[in-house]
């Protein structure tokens, strides 16, 4: 790590020289056959540890990585920015963030993207059954909680108005699309 590196790579990294340790210890483990007892003071794994060491299997974790293209010499240099006093929001804050999208929101149908499939209604609290609010219907058997029909994906309730009784197929205050 104390090496200089070549221009247009990075430093070797924390995790390349733990990737290289793991890599060593893993070799040395498959390849010893011997004791592991101390001969003549010295510890059974030295002559081993030592040879792996210089290994073309151990040391390629530590070579320099290429740096990126855009934080190469082409980036412009870092400009003078003043610190805003804590509390006051910075100028843009929140704008253009990506949020990750969880698992159900990527497989969340076509047809509900636009609805808060979450309800929460006094005692109603959940998921909302996607299946339920689909022309095809919820083939899944149902329990009744708290006044209000639910099976194992959530609750059977309009994914628009969150009224149980009935769907997103036959809400009424649903706004047809132009």
């Amino acid at each position: 790590m104390a090496r200089d590196y070549p221009a247009g790579y990075s430093s070797v990294r924390n995790e390349q020289i733990i990737k290289a340790d793991r890599e060593l210890w893993t070799i040395l483990a498959q390849e010893h056959k011997e004791t592991l007892r101390p001969s003549n003071d010295l510890p059974a794994l030295n002559k081993s540890f030592t040879a792996l060491t210089t290994d073309p299997r151990v040391t390629m974790y530590l070579l320099p990585v290429p740096v990126l293209a855009t934080k190469g010499a082409n980036a412009p240099a870092p400009s003078k920015v003043t610190p805003t006093p804590k509390g006051t929001p910075s100028p843009g804050a929140g704008i253009n963030k990506k949020r990750k999208l969880t698992r159900a929101q990527k497989g969340c149908p076509q047809e509900l993207k636009d609805y808060d499939l979450k309800v929460n209604q006094g005692a109603i609290s959940g998921p909302v059954c996607w299946g339920y609010n689909l022309k095809s219907g919820c083939p899944n058997g149902t329990t009744t909680q708290n006044g209000c029909s639910r099976c194992k994906r959530g609750y059977h309730v309009c994914a628009n108005c969150h009224k149980p009784g009935h769907s997103l197929v036959t809400c009424k205050s649903v706004k047809p699309k132009a």
